[in-house]
């Protein structure tokens, strides 16, 4: 934890093995971090400076996101090909959803009714329907030119991966 104001770490909280990406709550109480080599998301609280619970949410946890109505917090498992939508509130997992592949960065509506999910190898995104719990939709961009090359090489994601 850093002291915004000075810039001077404050305190140090202990996490498990290659953590990644985080969020941080609306009331800015607790901070969700994906924790890829352990197959979960650690919560921390950030007035007790503390980590107070873990979560598994599948294999090679990547990126973790806040919905906009600060209901969910939605993992990545890069791994399983899944989503796992965390309830805030409760601090517990409340429903995966299946990916037809590695979920990559991801946005929510503004209604927190569709998720674009970008899958690695797929040169667009699928559409999650939140209330059925399924991909709904693909939308696929146009193709690169003949020769290109990604602009971001595919990344490893499991324990071949230093």
């Amino acid at each position: 934890m850093v002291d915004l104001a000075t810039s001077r770490v404050i305190r140090r909280v202990p996490l498990g093995h290659r953590p990644n990406n985080l969020a941080v709550t609306p009331d800015g109480r607790r901070v969700y971090v994906c924790i890829r080599g352990e197959s979960q998301v650690e919560i921390v609280d950030t007035v007790a400076l503390e980590k107070v619970k873990s979560l598994p949410v599948g294999r090679a946890p990547q990126n973790v996101y806040c919905s906009p109505d600060g209901r969910w917090m939605i993992a990545t498992s890069m791994d399983d090909n899944k989503l796992t939508v965390i309830d805030i509130p409760t601090e517990m997992p409340a429903f995966e959803v299946p990916l037809p592949g590695q979920p990559r960065p991801l946005v929510i509506d503004a209604e927190t009714r569709r998720l674009y999910v970008q899958l690695s190898d797929l040169h667009g995104f699928v559409v999650v329907d939140l209330a059925s719990r399924k991909v709904v939709d693909k939308a696929l961009l146009p193709d690169a030119p003949p020769g290109a090359q990604p602009l971001i090489p595919r990344r490893m994601s499991g324990p071949e991966r230093s």
